[in-house]
């Protein structure tokens, strides 16, 4: 029989088996690591493929983030409006063509300049960039967003002054603003146009707007976020993954902003629809409110001083009421809102017209003429944006016109 030869074990036995499990165990480490990156980078594609037909709450923190590291492009443009210690917010000067979208629901096209300044770093809405004012200025306007315009601006109400109207008209409304900056706006730079006529446009939300002016340093610090690192820097700006995690774990410090933004309801009759009821809106024309009982201060200071040196100088003051589209549409909005928030959201407009019988000065509130157009089928609204449709400009167009024709303005 032939003898068995005893089995050898190496020197290195032992290890080897431990060896080959710690490879094992840092191949499927990194496999899965590659899994979740490529998982990751997957879901970085889709979002930005989706985006245009995502909610808003998750639309706007993403807005602003790049399409790809390697591009300078983000998601959408960059917005034009800066905000100002004097004027609250202001638009960019020397744009052409730029094309916004102030929410992702409404998008247009912006040219902006100073004439009167080229240095300044406020912008005002022209229909082109060698634009000049036709002398004399029968009219300066002031306001916000509704006299700026969420339209091209061919089909806003102010230029429709000029174009149906043979009026010289000079823009100077800025949106997300309130009175105290359109009383800014007016001294600094209406008064060198010597216009025959100041025409200040009001909306519902002014008083708000200059509660929030007024505190705004106070807000600003409530809400200032810790100074991030350089990795998260990074991923704010590249990576919607990362948005997306701190809107739904509700981390980002301003989704209360997003979330007041956002309508609850939707009405749709014949041609016209509407989404309407923002949380945002209910509150800002709320004059239960102390702090919008606080801006209708601000607000009545700032018309009384405007008006004070307008008059020294033999300037009239006219002004023109801008309604809530729930106001405007309160037979399609009242089922679901009710006559006590509809008859609550009007309470501003009563303040101001009460304002003007007190001072006469001639105050021009569109939403009657604005009610009966909507009554006759119009879409006088963007669908889902707060703001007046081309529909909607057109109309105030010629309720403006037919106000100054028969106030006799500007003479």
């Amino acid at each position: 029989m032939t003898a068995r030869t005893p089995l050898k074990y190496s020197e290195d036995d032992g290890r080897t088996a431990p060896r080959i499990s710690w490879l094992a165990a840092v191949s499927r480490l990194l496999a899965a690591a590659f899994g979740l990156l490529l998982g990751w980078l997957l879901l970085e594609l889709l979002v930005r493929l989706a985006f245009p037909t995502l909610p808003y709450m998750l639309q706007a923190p993403l807005r602003y983030v790049k399409k790809s590291p390697w591009s300078g492009e983000t998601l959408l443009p960059p917005a034009a409006w800066r905000a100002e210690d004097n004027f609250q917010m202001v638009m960019v000067p020397d744009l052409v063509d730029s094309l916004q979208f102030p929410n992702v629901n409404v998008s247009f096209h912006l040219t902006t300049k100073n004439w009167l300044d080229p240095n300044s770093v406020v912008g005002f809405r022209v229909d082109r960039p060698e634009w000049e004012p036709r002398w004399p200025v029968d009219l300066v306007v002031v306001g916000d967003s509704f006299a700026m315009c969420f339209t091209e601006y061919a089909d806003c109400w102010v230029p429709l002054l000029e174009q149906d109207g043979g009026l010289s008209a000079v823009n100077l409304a800025q949106g997300a603003t309130g009175s105290i900056s359109h009383h800014n706006i007016a001294r600094t730079f209406g008064l060198p146009y010597e216009p025959k006529l100041v025409l200040w446009q009001w909306y519902g939300n002014d008083f708000n707007e200059d509660y929030g002016f007024v505190n705004r340093h106070r807000q600003k610090a409530a809400m200032a976020d810790p100074e991030p690192g350089p990795v998260e820097r990074w991923l704010q700006a590249n990576s919607v993954v990362y948005w997306l995690w701190r809107t739904v774990t509700a981390s980002h410090p301003n989704l209360a902003g997003y979330e007041v933004q956002v309508d609850p309801y939707y009405v749709r009759s014949g041609e016209v629809e509407l989404t309407f009821g923002r949380p945002y809106i209910l509150q800002a024309g709320d004059m239960t409110l102390e702090k919008n009982q606080e801006g209708l201060r601000h607000t009545l200071k700032a018309l009384d001083e405007t008006r004070a040196f307008l008059a020294e100088r033999g300037i009239p003051l006219a002004v023109v009421l801008m309604p809530f589209k729930e106001e405007v549409y309160a037979d399609l909005t009242r089922p679901q809102l009710g006559d006590s928030v509809l008859q609550g959201l009007g309470q501003g407009r009563r303040e101001m017209l009460a304002w003007c019988a007190a001072n006469q000065v001639p105050c021009l509130d569109v939403t009657e003429g604005l009610t009966a157009a909507a009554a006759a089928g119009g879409q006088l609204f963007f669908v889902r944006d707060t703001h007046l449709s081309e529909a909607g400009n057109a109309v105030v167009a010629d309720l403006v016109l037919a106000f100054l024709r028969e106030q006799q303005l500007p003479r």
